[in-house]
């Protein structure tokens, strides 16, 4: 059986089903029908970190390289969902700031599965849905979210 503690001496954790994502920011006052989220979104990318190595060469030494770490570089969360209209998200860009916030991974039940916090966080790019009358489709909104570094809150 899951733990969604991180499991225990022999318990196994089930990988997570993509399901809906949340954003919660105390501080953006966006609708959402979840008490525990700030806004729903269908689409979380940029959950990802990468740390530069850089080689260092001894002298003498010629079988191989020391390897050195170097700056942590954090991508850009991107969030997507269907346009509402709402203006919150939209002001929040136009007048950015700095915030602290969640990333909640919900399951079917709409309960949280997993929450990332990312820190010093400001919309970097947000694109608008696209409308088109010759299809039957749902205006998709992204936001992107520049941010100094992430962590997965137990």
């Amino acid at each position: 059986m899951a733990n969604e503690n991180g499991g225990g001496a022999g318990e196994r954790n089930d990988p997570l089903l993509a399901f809906t994502w949340a954003l919660k920011i105390d501080d953006l006052k966006i609708d959402s029908q979840t008490a525990s989220a700030t806004a729903i979104f269908r689409e979380c990318t940029g959950l990802k970190m990468e740390r530069q190595a850089t080689d260092y060469h001894i002298g003498g030494v010629r079988d191989y390289t020391h390897k050195i770490l170097g700056i942590v570089k954090w991508t850009n969360i991107k969030l997507a969902r269907g346009f509402t209209g709402d203006k919150a998200l939209f002001e929040w860009k136009t007048n950015p700031r700095r915030i602290n916030g969640l990333i909640i991974h919900l399951g079917p039940d709409l309960q949280p599965k997993i929450t990332f916090r990312f820190k010093k966080g400001f919309p970097a790019k947000w694109t608008g849905p696209n409308f088109d009358a010759s299809k039957n489709e749902i205006g998709i909104e992204s936001i992107e979210i520049a941010h100094e570094g992430l962590e997965i809150v137990t």
